[in-house]
């Protein structure tokens, strides 16, 4: 009798802990799978990650499928195209120090008597919250040595806080990006490089992404993305759209982030604040 009452508190007590685990836990759980085999065990802790993982697809889907939708067919397109069309010819730019300086709009001047800057240091620190007791801190770094290319590294620190535990996931990042589109009203480009998830995950994958900024009228720009990190057998999808405000080197953004780390979704709100040297 004793020992059918261990057993009873011990698949009570793993039951619990898994109901106990928060979004980052499960989603770091994934990440840190490889290549399942064909056999499945049917314990309480996998059954109950089953449902979550259907649970959060369901919620996903929608923001998802527009996420996946616009930048999936942006790339689908870009397989379809020239080597050419993907690297342009590299027509001669000026950087300009920041947008709406001196009259001027984006990212790039095109008066040949202008002085322009000879690099650009790019800074973003920003926060973001969903409405699940998940939030995020971003400090991102970029480099542009030249009109075409630059080099971006950053980090991203997920923090959920809860009256049962505390989870966090970091993920870093360094990619380098081409400068594929540089006008006056709009800036595009698309970068590849490496991400590394630490915690229990500690996995280096490949990512790539997608990048536009359109200037319509001083002093705002409106900012899209699409970010993609490969790791084990899982993704980290990373979609943001904001609304910037300039104040001359400086510009302050808010609007919407949607994060999925494996079958787990994370959307939200951001605020950022941004300084160009």
């Amino acid at each position: 009798m004793k020992k059918v009452f261990l057993i009873f508190i011990s698949l009570l007590l793993g039951y619990s802990n898994g109901l106990a685990q928060g979004k980052l836990s499960k989603a770091k759980n994934e990440l840190r799978k490889e290549k399942q085999s064909g056999s499945r065990s049917g314990n309480t802790d996998q059954a109950y990650e089953t449902y979550t993982s259907y649970d959060d697809s369901f919620d996903s889907y929608i923001a998802n499928s527009i996420a996946e939708g616009i930048f999936l067919g942006i790339a689908y397109v870009a397989g379809m195209v020239t080597y050419g069309t993907l690297i342009g010819e590299g027509a001669p730019r000026t950087m300009n120090h920041y947008p709406y300086r001196e009259h001027s709009y984006g990212h790039y001047l095109f008066d040949s008597t202008a002085t322009g800057a000879s690099y650009n240091l790019h800074i973003k620190s920003s926060f973001f919250a969903n409405d699940q007791s998940t939030s995020a801190t971003a400090l991102q770094l970029q480099y542009k040595f030249h009109p075409l290319i630059s080099v971006e590294g950053s980090h991203l620190h997920f923090f959920e806080r809860d009256v049962i535990a505390n989870e966090n996931l970091d993920i870093s990042s360094l990619l380098i990006n081409y400068h594929r589109v540089r006008e006056k009203h709009i800036s595009a480009w698309w970068g590849v490089g490496a991400s590394y998830v630490a915690n229990e995950v500690h996995h280096f994958g490949f990512a790539y992404q997608l990048g536009i900024e359109i200037f319509p009228i001083k002093p705002i720009s409106l900012f899209t993305s699409w970010k993609q990190s490969f790791i084990n057998h899982s993704s980290i999808d990373e979609y943001k759209l904001h609304l910037k405000y300039y104040l001359k080197n400086t510009a302050i953004s808010t609007g919407f982030n949607y994060y999925e780390i494996g079958s787990h979704n994370m959307p939200g709100i951001h605020l950022g604040l941004e300084l160009k040297l």
